[in-house]
């Protein structure tokens, strides 16, 4: 079954919500967002923290899935292809042309679906751990028309888009006239390097709530490349929520050290900071609808004339169902400002449940 299909059935699943009383436990908290932006995909995603848990020794395991459509490509490239009449396919002299461009070059054209699985425990009345598994695959994908249509809509620049044949992988990135790394036409699924972690907890005059926690992605020696950085990454967060009966607010910092890692270590940066706030309204005692924004530092280092190192700016809007025992989660993800380091459109589906 096709990875995009397989995603779709997912979301209709978590549509079909039975009514249920709300559990408190699982109603606080902002949107789970992974990073899908193709650079960021090597380096360990820290996620945002888990401001309210379950009861002591209770578990609760989280399925996430996200889908991503992004087309992204430096300005030479997207110069280079403005200039040729009709759609280019990325091989021959094309091919040729692109790696001759001076400075960087790199463009992604491509869907990448994630399945991820967490679980946590409740270890004491101020403390958790938790362990965290991924997969991602890379395809062609079916919808690049539709996305085209949306961003024609809208009036969105197309950045190029229209000018690459739909539903197909290109990936190729060459920084500082090194050698490139070329992965086009390729589909393919894989897991990710394992994280697991530590979380601590408290209450801030009554009316907050902080968390501190602490990740660290298992190095399992995968060959470096474009989604594995064959380094041990670690992670730490820092949020504050809001405790109101109707709304609350969140905001968090995250710290994650890569080292010198990944295909360009001369380019790549050692630490990635980012920052994400948050806003929730209760709709009603199970449903409740949150909006969030992201800023988050790339894995490279900033250069001129290129976003390649420039800041990944994204908004995303979702919906939360609250019942007895779990949550499903609904949101739609879109990049703004930086357009060219960033994935475009993505779609997040999440179960949790407790106990």
């Amino acid at each position: 079954m096709h990875s995009t299909t397989r995603f779709v059935i997912l979301l209709l699943g978590v549509l079909m919500i039975p009514p249920a009383i709300a559990d408190p436990a699982l109603a606080f908290g902002p949107l789970r967002v992974p990073d899908l932006s193709p650079y960021s995909l090597a380096h360990l995603d820290p996620h945002e923290t888990h401001p309210d848990l379950p009861g002591e020794g209770e578990w609760v395991l989280t399925t996430h899935a996200s889908w991503a459509n992004t087309t992204i490509m430096s300005p030479n490239v997207a110069a280079y292809l403005a200039a040729r009449p009709g759609k280019s396919a990325l091989r021959g002299q094309v091919l040729s042309d692109i790696l001759a461009l001076p400075g960087d070059v790199y463009l992604f054209d491509g869907e990448l679906a994630l399945a991820e699985w967490e679980m946590l425990r409740r270890l004491t009345d101020h403390s958790y751990g938790f362990v965290r598994l991924r997969a991602l695959s890379l395809n062609g994908g079916i919808l690049d028309g539709a996305v085209d249509q949306f961003h024609q809509a809208f009036g969105f620049e197309p950045n190029g888009r229209d000018r690459l044949q739909r539903n197909t992988v290109s990936n190729l990135l060459r920084l500082d006239s090194g050698a490139p790394f070329l992965g086009l036409g390729s589909e393919t699924e894989w897991f990710q390097d394992p994280v697991v972690g530590l979380g601590w907890r408290g209450s801030w005059r009554d009316t907050w709530l902080w968390n501190a926690e602490l990740s660290v992605k298992l190095n399992t020696h995968t060959r470096p490349d474009f989604f594995a950085n064959d380094h041990t990454d670690i992670g730490a967060s820092v949020s504050l929520q809001s405790t109101g009966d109707k709304q609350r607010w969140y905001l968090a910092w995250h710290g994650v050290y890569q080292g010198s890692s990944g295909l360009f270590p001369s380019r790549s940066r050692s630490l990635i900071h980012s920052v994400t706030a948050s806003w929730a309204y209760d709709v009603s005692e199970t449903q409740t609808a949150i909006l969030q924004g992201t800023i988050s530092q790339g894995p490279f280092e900033k250069t001129a004339g290129s976003e390649l190192g420039d800041e990944q700016f994204w908004l995303t809007a979702g919906w939360r169902w609250n019942t007895d025992r779990s949550s499903w989660e609904l949101a739609v993800t879109e990049n703004v400002i930086n357009f060219e380091n960033t994935s475009d459109i993505v779609v997040h589906g999440q179960w949790q449940y407790r106990w």
